[in-house]
């Protein structure tokens, strides 16, 4: 039987290079493009995705699927999002918004298995321009911060056109979560074999720590709390074995999701002390939306009110309270806080489905190789924090942020994997413990 149209194309070479093009194109665009137009980053990944799919022969050179556990658990958790229709305010947009989400995972899935599979020779090169761009992405956020040059040029804005002072702060979050996958390329040597060592460690571990101090002049908090809770966590995955790090992460991490409607209406009581210690006014409004999302979400505490059901509430209706910092805002249209927007949307069901998400993200980093886990554990750190005190959890921009995130760490940990001589290149390195048992170097870190 004569080869099909879509065979000979797939073997063509010009289309099988379309695979390492896309993670090139995500490496060099990402991180740059998210500094110029941040929402574009909810795109790029669609688009480099495409590329891979039809580079690998559409799907045929990716197989098998890495971690079908995980990869099931995500599906069920969709499904779970476009159920919430039925008894959702607005079922329309509900099932808009789960198609976004939809085919953004599955960007993010195509993006994974292409990095986990991706020919040694192009890793390199990627690499080396991942950890680039990052850093160019620093020193712009850096020129920005100067005198909004950039900023004005690209979006047409006169020179004396005012610029808030939240201008910047999606910029500030896509590198405070971009930084971690660069530091296992740095220290583990994939990229600088020919440094010292020592010299690799320590340049891993000061790269966040003048990251943070460039954020410190941005308005981001939640950018500001998440690099130096990475940098922590980082801190202790290194000096600690991480298995310990990462149960009590996970435990955390866990226990403020469950919790959630409780802390967040206590700290609507705390509040005076939290303006005057903490930068902004902006505190004392996001206490104000979480006490009224807390006592919306006890209502309906199994099943929730449905996707993106926030935004459906008059002001009048969210705030059955008198407050004093929402008074003259606008509709809000997210609770600015994860915890409690999987409370309100998804219910009691919804957290035990992303507790269940959690435990499986946490037994697929412990199979990660030594080397990658502080930096692994550090972005789940920062991530997790940025995620409750900022952005909604199902925008675009976000969920491309967390697919180029994924495509970081696995293109690190192949990196490192072949570095070490652990695996063969056509193996992947990140391996599920249960199919292949864990690494060697998580076999040596695990607690007794």
């Amino acid at each position: 039987m004569p080869p099909s149209f879509l065979s000979r194309l797939a073997a063509a070479p010009a289309c099988m290079a379309l695979m390492p093009a896309g993670l090139l194109l995500l490496a060099a665009g990402a991180p740059l493009v998210s500094m110029l137009v941040p929402r574009f980053l909810g795109t790029l990944p669609l688009a480099c995705a495409g590329l891979c799919l039809i580079g690998s022969g559409f799907g045929a050179r990716l197989r098998p699927l890495p971690d079908r556990r995980l990869i099931l658990a995500v599906a069920g958790f969709l499904a779970l999002c476009a159920a919430s229709a039925i008894w959702a305010v607005d079922p329309g947009f509900v099932l808009e918004r789960v198609a976004k989400m939809t085919y953004t995972a599955v960007a993010g899935l195509v993006l994974w298995m292409a990095a986990i599979r991706i020919d040694p020779v192009w890793l390199r090169r990627i690499g080396v321009v991942f950890c680039v761009s990052v850093a160019l992405a620093g020193v712009l956020l850096l020129e920005e911060m100067t005198g909004h040059l950039v900023y004005r040029a690209v979006r047409g804005l006169s020179e004396t056109a005012p610029v808030s002072p939240h201008a910047l702060n999606r910029e500030a979050v896509v590198l405070a979560t971009l930084i971690w996958p660069t530091l296992p390329l740095i220290a583990a040597g994939p990229l600088l074999m020919r440094w010292p060592r020592p010299l690799r460690q320590g340049l891993a571990i000061l790269a966040p720590l003048v990251l943070a101090l460039a954020l410190f002049r941005t308005e981001s908090q939640s950018a500001m709390a998440g690099i130096l809770v990475g940098a922590a966590v980082y801190a202790l995955a290194v000096a600690m074995p991480p298995a310990w790090v990462r149960r009590v992460l996970l435990a955390g991490i866990i226990a403020g999701l469950v919790s959630a409607p409780l802390w967040g209406q206590g700290l609507q009581a705390m509040q005076p002390r939290l303006i005057t210690s903490v930068r902004g006014a902006a505190v004392g409004a996001r206490m104000e939306i979480w006490d009224a999302v807390a006592r919306r979400a006890l209502e309906r505490p199994v099943l929730g009110w449905g996707l993106e059901v926030v935004r459906t509430f008059s002001h009048a209706a969210l705030f059955d309270r008198p407050v004093r910092h929402m008074r003259n805002r606008p509709l809000t249209l997210h609770p600015h806080n994860g915890a409690l927007q999987i409370w309100i949307e998804l219910g009691g069901i919804g957290v035990l489905a992303a507790s269940g998400l959690l435990l499986l993200l946490g037994r697929r980093i412990a199979g990660f190789a030594r080397a990658m886990q502080p930096a692994a554990l550090a972005g789940l750190a920062a991530l997790s924090l940025m995620a409750v005190v900022s952005h909604g959890l199902w925008q675009s921009w976000w969920l491309g942020l967390i697919s180029t995130a994924i495509t970081g760490f696995a293109l690190a940990g192949r990196a490192i994997a072949l570095w070490d001589g652990r695996q063969k290149p056509e193996e992947v390195p990140l391996s599920d413990p249960e199919r292949h048992g864990p690494s060697v170097s998580a076999q040596k870190d695990a607690s007794p």
